[in-house]
């Protein structure tokens, strides 16, 4: 974490359990007096049929993705509310927009996102505090790329997309960065997709204006 510079701190955090918020948000206060931005950027996949999930996957997607945001919303909200400012940032997906075989608990989690960031916004707004969604489609990462591949292998399962590329994770970070500052003081409430293009749509091959195959 010092690697990061501006006095980052690290500690040991599971989102789904309540008391590790209460521990965190003391840390944070303890090393630098108030809370400002809260980004709550963990999640976990699990990808299968409908019938094949089982219920210890559906409750930790479900922990991380959906109650990990709810619980952190819950521990700031006093905090922000006492010195009317903050910004709040949840990390839903592109999923969160559409449906996807193979992922029905992780879409239900991301869309839930969307719905109690809005709600909370509308709590927390006539208090100074701002909740914002950010929505990030197929990003570099473990999860977003588990076999490691490059960015030219990982082209042609982007080929549909407007941009047709995988993001990397500075542009999800940039997009968040800007919800968190005062560049986005008037903006709550908002989804800010940063997929490519991917949640406007598909490019339909057999139609003007598609580009040639990668």
């Amino acid at each position: 974490a010092a690697e990061l510079g501006a006095a980052a701190r690290f500690m040991v955090h599971n989102v789904a359990d309540e008391s590790h918020w209460q521990a965190a948000s003391s840390f944070a206060l303890e090393q630098f007096g108030r809370v400002d931005v809260l980004v709550n950027n963990a999640g976990v996949l699990a990808a299968a049929a409908i019938e094949s999930l089982a219920l210890d996957d559906i409750q930790r997607v479900f922990g991380v993705n959906l109650i990990g945001p709810l619980l952190g919303m819950k521990t700031v909200a006093p905090l922000m509310k006492a010195q009317r400012s903050g910004s709040i940032i949840n990390v839903s997906s592109v999923d969160g927009f559409r449906g996807c075989n193979g992922l029905g608990a992780y879409s239900a989690s991301k869309w839930g996102v969307r719905g109690m960031s809005r709600s909370v916004a509308f709590e927390l707004g006539p208090h100074g505090v701002r909740v914002n969604t950010v929505h990030p489609g197929g990003i570099d990462t473990p999860m977003g790329n588990p076999m490691g591949m490059t960015p030219e292998q990982m082209a042609p399962s982007f080929a549909g997309v407007p941009l047709q590329r995988i993001g990397r994770p500075e542009e999800v970070a940039r997009a968040t960065l800007f919800l968190a500052s005062d560049e986005a003081s008037y903006v709550t409430g908002a989804e800010l997709a940063v997929d490519g293009g991917w949640q406007a749509g598909y490019f339909q091959p057999l139609l003007p204006g598609a580009p040639p195959p990668v």
